[in-house]
């Protein structure tokens, strides 16, 4: 599993955080999130937006706007 953290300002005052998972699963899309109930409870009066995506389906869109600046900006902060 890896973590990768990115941030950026949307204001002079206001931060944006996403954190994505990179899993290797079989599970559908929102199935993936059972798993991490208990993050999504700390982060959610928070402006943090979690992705969690298999090492395939992350090579798939890879090339989307949003998904290349995390990858290519993006912090690994945990890896397994």
């Amino acid at each position: 599993m890896n973590a990768i953290f990115t941030h950026y300002p949307c204001s002079s005052v206001f931060i944006r955080v996403d954190l994505m998972i990179i899993i290797e699963t079989d599970k559908r899309f929102f199935d993936r999130y059972d798993e991490y109930e208990e993050i999504q409870q700390v982060l959610a009066d928070r402006s943090v937006d979690m992705l969690i995506y298999p090492s395939d389906e992350l090579e798939k869109i890879a090339h989307r706007f949003f998904i290349k600046r995390i990858i290519e900006k993006g912090e690994v902060v945990y890896e397994c």
